[in-house]
């Protein structure tokens, strides 16, 4: 039921025939696993364990890894450590430059346990596993990258879609002519979203600093509030949750929420519901999580909009 393509560069795409009815769809959904190994056998042998879940690509030097990676989103790089060019580490290493959010592991008979730890240290390596290996360890593990993988692209989208809000709250600020503390406060806020959007995962943010119990507190409240959304919309039935959105921006503006204390809420949040949860599940937090959030920084937006307005009047 599967094919065996060829292209050039000597790596390998193994796809599900389309024989097998599986839509265009579902196929985007399963995650990319690249496989690098100077030895084909290792490379066909893991692919042939794997494919049923997920897309995999196969590379037999780091070159053609590095090449693939130019030009194919990838959720996890499954590398051997010694390769004639390259170590594993290394190929990791230049990996994490193109595409921050892919998981590193390493399996291999042999590797420089100061080099792996270093690698792990710097977050280009996220595991070790010895060969021979248990393929249902494997597996177990990879599933587990996924998700780190998963999170760690929508914390990045998140933080991106940040930005309009943040450009939306300046708006507000120069129209309600705020004084420069405010607008001072609002580049501040602008530049920790916009570093935020470049590193994985996100620093803290002032709240979680400064107020750690009142933090927790709300990542609890708002950890409540994704969970019933997700169920309602199961149930196709959300009309509470703007009104408990509305009340809980109100929370927010009282306390001058930034968008980066609203972001790193709405991660810690959903760190904990995605937590143990299957790939399916977390996707369906990850998608409710980015609407439930722009709806909540659009409330937040009114709020401080009906806020420096009647301050302006003052």
């Amino acid at each position: 039921m599967y094919r065996d393509i060829f292209i050039p560069h000597q790596y390998l795409l193994i796809l599900p025939a389309r024989s097998c009815a599986m839509t265009e769809a579902s196929d985007e959904q399963r995650p990319t696993v690249l496989i690098v190994d100077d030895d084909p056998n290792v490379t066909s042998s893991l692919a042939r364990s794997l494919r049923d879940r997920f897309t995999i690509f196969t590379a037999t030097d780091a070159e053609t890894a590095l090449h693939i990676l130019q030009q194919q989103p990838v959720a996890v790089i499954l590398t051997d450590q010694r390769m004639p060019t390259m170590s594993g580490v290394e190929l990791l290493a230049r990996a994490r430059e193109l595409q921050p959010e892919a998981r590193g592991f390493i399996i291999s008979g042999y590797t420089d346990p100061a080099a792996l730890i270093e690698a792990i240290n710097l977050g280009s390596v996220q595991g070790f596993m010895s060969k021979p290996w248990d393929i249902a360890a494997l597996r177990r593990k990879l599933e587990q990258l996924v998700q780190e993988y998963q999170i760690a692209v929508h914390e990045r989208r998140v933080a991106r879609e940040a930005q309009a809000q943040i450009a939306m709250l300046r708006q507000l600020l120069d129209q309600a002519q705020a004084d420069d503390v405010m607008r001072l406060e609002l580049v501040q806020w602008e530049n920790e979203v916009e570093s935020s959007a470049t590193s994985v995962p996100a620093m803290g943010s002032p709240l979680a600093q400064t107020s750690p119990a009142l933090f927790n507190d709300l990542v609890a409240n708002y950890s409540s509030l994704l969970d019933l959304a997700t169920e309602q919309r199961g149930l196709q039935d959300q009309r509470s949750m703007p009104d408990r959105l509305r009340v809980f921006s109100e929370r927010l503006g009282l306390l001058w929420a930034g968008p980066r204390d609203v972001i790193e809420i709405h991660t810690q949040a959903l760190r904990r519901l995605c937590r143990g949860q299957t790939p399916q599940r977390i996707a369906v937090y990850m998608e409710e999580g980015r609407l439930v959030l722009l709806e909540l920084m659009g409330h937040l937006v009114n709020f401080y909009r009906i806020r420096l307005a009647a301050q302006s009047h003052e």
